[in-house]
C-alpha cells in the first residue's frame, strides 16, 4: 500500500479535474444547445476519461513486474469502460455487443499498451 502514497494526491485531482472539464462541457451541452442526450454522451465520455486518468499511475509501480502492472490497469479500466458503454446507451446490452466491446477493448488497449511500452522502454523513472 506504501507504494501508492505518493500518487493518490494527484491521482485523485486529476480524475477530479477531468471529471469537472467534462461535467462543465456536458451541462453547456444540455443547457444552451438543449441536447441532453448530447450532454450525456459527453459526461459518460469523461467518466472513461476519468478511469484513464485514475489508473495510469499503476505503470509507475516499479516494484511491480511489468505483466502485473498491466493486468491491475486493464482490470480496474473494464470496471470503468464495460458498464459505461452500456449505461450510456452506445451498445445495447446482448451477447453480441458484449463480444463486440470485448473486441474493441482489447484491440484498442493492446494498441495502446504497445505504443506506451514502445515510447517509455528506455525512460529512466
Amino acid at each position: 500500500m506504501a507504494e501508492f502514497i505518493p500518487y493518490i494526491k494527484w491521482t485523485v485531482l486529476r480524475v477530479l479535474a477531468v471529471l469537472l472539464a467534462f461535467g462543465i462541457c456536458a451541462l453547456s451541452i444540455w443547457k444552451v444547445n438543449n441536447q441532453p442526450s448530447q450532454a450525456w454522451q459527453t459526461l459518460c465520455a469523461g467518466f472513461i476519461a476519468a478511469g484513464v486518468a485514475g489508473t495510469w499511475n499503476i505503470y509507475d509501480i516499479n516494484s511491480w513486474p511489468l505483466r502485473k502492472r498491466s493486468l491491475v490497469h486493464t482490470f480496474f479500466m473494464a470496471l470503468v469502460v464495460f458498464p459505461t458503454l452500456f449505461i450510456s446507451g452506445w451498445l445495447s446490452l446482448n451477447l453480441a455487443n458484449v463480444a463486440l466491446a470485448a473486441g474493441i477493448f482489447v484491440l484498442t488497449g493492446a494498441v495502446a499498451w504497445t505504443m506506451g511500452y514502445l515510447f517509455f522502454r528506455g525512460k529512466d523513472t
